[in-house]
């Protein structure tokens, strides 16, 4: 379910850079529900916890260092 929830999003989001809306500001959106997404799994699968949250810890680095760019 997770993951066909990000290809949909993954479709969305070519569009959208096709388009080139915003698409720095839509980047950040997108890494934002995938951390939020990461944050769900966590709650579930509580043995990933500590790897989901190693990943997450890097999205939101990249996601602070691109919005410099913005």
């Amino acid at each position: 379910m997770i993951i066909s929830m990000l290809h949909i999003i993954t479709d969305f989001y070519r569009k959208k850079r096709k388009q080139s809306i915003k698409s720095c500001e839509f980047e950040s959106l997108v890494l934002v529900f995938i951390c939020f997404t990461m944050q769900m799994l966590a709650l579930n699968m509580e043995h990933f916890c500590r790897d989901i949250h190693d990943k997450q810890g890097e999205i939101m680095h990249t996601m602070q260092s691109r919005k410099r760019y913005c």
